[in-house]
């Protein structure tokens, strides 16, 4: 966030916001005992969602930055990489293309700690894409759905 020029008085709000931070639930009318959290963002609070996609930045630009992307009628270089809270579809054109996303996943991993869920990601093969070749343990499928 300091790359962003955040103040060092506003890093230290937000640090305290969340530093001990509990959340509780809900259900029919019980309340539960506050239970701590220790990462992750508060669902339903602005801030949590801002924060995210402030730290989700990085990743999306590499993304954007270093594959060939997709043309469309001679037009130049069309961005191809579409997130939606921490959804996130990339249209990968050549095989060339994964050595570059596997890099930029494993630099956000190792700088964030983040881990991609292999088991919630999809691919969808178009044209001569071959489906024999593994990539990143993903699986591929006729059609690409929201995952529940």
């Amino acid at each position: 966030m300091q790359s962003y020029g955040f103040s060092d008085a506003l890093l230290r709000c937000i640090e305290n916001m969340y530093t001990n931070a509990t959340s509780v639930v809900h259900i029919n009318g019980h309340i539960s005992r506050p239970i701590p959290i220790q990462s992750s963002i508060r669902q339903g609070c602005p801030l949590s969602t801002t924060l995210f996609a402030l730290c989700l930045n990085p990743l999306l630009h590499r993304l954007d930055l270093t594959r060939n992307g997709l043309r469309i009628h001679q037009r130049q270089r069309q961005s191809a990489v579409i997130a939606y809270g921490h959804d996130i579809t990339l249209l990968i054109i050549t095989p060339e293309d994964m050595d570059a996303v596997k890099d930029a996943i494993q630099c956000y991993g190792k700088a964030t700690g983040a881990i991609l869920n292999t088991i919630k990601s999809q691919g969808l093969a178009v044209g001569a894409w071959d489906t024999t070749i593994p990539v990143m343990a993903i699986p591929y499928n006729d059609e690409i759905g929201a995952m529940l």
